[in-house]
Parts: C-alpha cells; sequence; structure tokens
C-alpha cells in the first residue's frame, strides 16, 4: 500500500494550482478578482512564494488534487 504525502511545500503546492487553473482555462485575473486578491498574489501563491488559505479555497472548490 502506497502511503499518502502528508507535507506538501508551497512551490508544489502552487504548481498544482497553476497546473488546473491553466486546464479550467482561467486566468489569474480571474481567480484575483473571485477570491478577492490581486493578480500579483495569484501569481506569488502559484510560484510558492507565499500560501493563501483564501486563494487555496478557490483551487480545492475546483478540484485541486494535493
Amino acid at each position: 500500500m502506497k502511503s499518502k504525502k502528508l507535507y506538501y511545500d508551497s512551490a508544489e503546492i502552487g504548481a498544482k494550482c497553476k497546473a488546473l487553473r491553466l486546464e479550467l482555462g482561467e486566468s489569474q485575473l480571474t481567480v484575483a478578482r473571485e477570491t478577492g486578491t490581486k493578480q500579483s498574489a495569484v501569481s506569488m501563491f502559484e510560484s510558492g512564494k507565499m500560501l493563501s488559505s483564501r486563494i487555496l479555497f478557490w483551487y480545492v472548490k475546483r478540484g485541486v488534487k494535493l
């Protein structure tokens, strides 16, 4: 039985979220508008430079697999 990873670094989370956003055909600006943040915050989140529960929740609602 393969064990599930319990820890992800912010860069890995951001990369998975970015991949989902691109798959959905959404822009960073759309994510920013729908989360009440700025496009630069979404960019920083996707590059692993910051974590934001508000932005992460946007991706979770759309089915990101972490």
